[in-house]
């Protein structure tokens, strides 16, 4: 009998070894689930259906780990919502918004993690909750950077939802507008967000990128844009260049330019573009072709535009349309060497022969030395009599 005590002890204590190491090696296991999806991101993997089998079965092993749980809040944030319906869209919202909130009950003092869920249900329109998650996230966190950026670029960004700023005909009105009585943020106060007035967007999107910047956040091209954008915003339209140089935006550069009634430089940037090629070009075909547009409408003179017009309609083989506008473009710049040459290829190209002699012989009056004019001259020659040597033979 004095044995039975000793023994259950051994028994409670081998009890407790058993359900430690169980525990051990069902957190160890989550972990490496939580490392693959994570690796998984950093190699931009597609297999979403993988990556969310991944954060479950992690939550299934540790169901109180607060970064599974804001990892699976994020999942259903980013997940894919083409050629879904509304009820699923909905229902994804809700799955993220649970797994935020309880991250946030397991780690009330992640900053970072409060942060996301604020810019989560900021931008399903919870505007006021949004802004005093953020706020308690900073106060959490009032040195980390990162944390004043992301605010400072849900700010812009909700701005940027309420002002079609890629409206260029109605900001340039409405630039020239502030110009004039110069106040700059007065105008926006009339307008608000879910109550919240624009300008105070931008009075603290300003304020919380100059924390950010202080503390020294990293400045890559996606802050160089959303700072940008506030500078746009608030028309600081000079500041807004540098900055959108330094992002490489040159779409966002030829508006400003455009806004600014540079037509020169913008037409010469949206050439960079279109000379380019590539994404850049085709990703952004329509907004280029309606930015030249703008610019011919407002100076229909301006040659430059007219010649990268034709540039783009020759690439979209749209020759005839091509044709018309290198025409316009030496009928307003008779020295136009390019526009010349792309109107004989295109003369060329149509069996149009004479013409395109003709617009060689104007090249090479301008330019005797121009290599490539002479060559295709002689080629277009050769062709011309080589037809007519066919049909006067017997």
């Amino acid at each position: 009998m004095k044995k039975l005590p000793r023994i259950l002890i051994y028994f409670s204590i081998l009890i407790a070894v058993i359900f430690l190491s169980v525990s051990i090696a069902r957190d160890y296991v989550a972990h490496v689930y939580l490392s693959e999806y994570k690796s998984g991101l950093k190699e931009k993997r597609q297999d979403t259906g993988r990556q969310g089998h991944l954060l479950r079965r992690s939550l299934e092993l540790s169901p109180s780990n607060a970064e599974t749980l804001f990892e699976l809040g994020r999942f259903y944030v980013n997940e894919k919502h083409i050629g879904k319906s509304r009820k699923d869209r909905n229902k994804s919202y809700e799955l993220a918004k649970g797994y935020f909130q309880e991250a946030l009950i397991r780690k009330p003092t992640d900053g970072r993690n409060r942060a996301t869920y604020a810019w989560h249900i900021g931008n399903k329109g919870k505007t006021n909750e949004a802004i005093e998650h953020f706020n308690e996230a900073i106060n959490l966190g009032s040195t980390d950077a990162y944390l004043h950026m992301i605010y400072a670029m849900w700010c812009v960004n909700q701005v940027k939802k309420e002002i079609n700023f890629t409206n260029t005909v109605q900001f340039v009105e409405k630039y020239r507008d502030e110009q004039k009585r110069d106040e700059t943020l007065k105008s926006y106060d009339k307008r608000s967000i879910n109550g919240v007035s624009i300008a105070t967007f931008l009075r603290t999107g300003q304020e919380e990128w100059d924390k950010a910047l202080s503390l020294g956040t990293r400045r890559n091209r996606a802050a160089y844009n959303s700072i940008a954008d506030l500078n746009l915003l608030r028309y600081e339209l000079d500041k807004a260049i540098g900055n959108y140089n330094r992002a490489n935006n040159n779409l966002m550069l030829t508006r400003c330019y455009i806004i600014k009634g540079d037509y020169n430089r913008s037409v010469k940037i949206l050439g960079f573009v279109i000379k380019g090629g590539g994404t850049p070009f085709w990703g952004n075909l329509a907004i280029i072709k309606k930015l030249l547009m703008f610019v011919i409408d407002t100076d229909p003179k301006n040659y430059q535009s007219f010649y990268w017009l034709g540039e783009t309609h020759t690439r979209l083989r749209k020759t005839e349309k091509a044709i018309l506008n290198f025409k316009t473009t030496v009928q307003l710049n008779p020295k136009h060497i390019d526009a010349h040459l792309n109107l004989a290829k295109l003369y060329n190209q149509t069996g149009k022969i004479d013409l395109a002699i003709e617009e060689y012989e104007t090249i090479l009056e301008q330019d005797p030395n121009h290599k490539e004019a002479t060559r295709l001259l002689g080629e277009a020659i050769r062709s011309k009599y080589k037809d007519a040597e066919f049909l006067i033979k017997p």
